[in-house]
C-alpha cells in the first residue's frame, strides 16, 4: 500500500517535471473497529501490516518509480486515542499501550535490521507524534 502511494506521487511529480523527497506522513492499520465498519480492523491485520511495512523498509527496496523508496515513513499513531470522534476504528491506530509497551510482538521500529548483509546505514520509522503536532499548528 505504501509503495502504491509513493509511486503515485512520483508519477505525478514526473509529469509535472519535478522530483522531491517523498515523505509518508501517516500509515498504519486500526487494531479494532465496529462490526458495521467496512474496513477489516483488527489486531491480526494491524500486526501483519506493520510487520510487512518494517520488513519492506528493512529490505531497502523502493518502488519501480522510485528505487530508493520514501525518504521518511511515519506510522500513525503512538497511542490509541479514545477521545477521537467518529468511527470506532478511528480510535485504535496506536502501536503502543499507555504503559509504553508495544502492542505487537516482533514489530521493531528501531531500524536496526536494515543494512544486514553488507548494506550501510539504518532506518527508523517515526511514530506519528509529529503528524498530530503539525495538524494543530496549521
Amino acid at each position: 500500500m505504501v509503495d502504491a502511494a509513493v509511486s503515485a506521487v512520483e508519477a505525478e511529480m514526473k509529469e509535472k517535471g519535478g522530483r522531491l523527497p517523498v515523505v509518508v506522513s501517516a500509515t498504519g492499520w486500526p487494531s479494532r473497529g465496529a462490526e458495521e465498519e467496512p474496513a477489516e480492523a483488527g489486531e491480526v491485520y494491524a500486526e501483519m501490516y506493520l510487520k510487512g511495512l518494517v520488513r519492506h523498509l528493512e529490505s531497502g527496496v523502493g518502488t519501480p518509480m522510485r528505487r530508493e523508496g520514501a525518504e521518511e515513513v511515519y506510522v500513525f499513531e503512538l497511542f490509541d486515542n479514545w477521545a477521537r470522534r467518529g468511527p470506532e476504528s478511528g480510535r485504535h491506530w496506536g502501536v503502543w499501550f499507555e504503559n509504553l509497551t508495544g502492542k505487537y510482538e516482533g514489530v521493531d521500529f528501531s531500524g536496526a535490521g536494515r543494512g544486514a548483509g553488507g548494506g550501510g546505514g539504518g532506518w527508523s520509522v517515526g511514530v506519528g507524534v509529529w503528524v498530530v503536532v503539525l495538524v494543530f499548528l496549521v
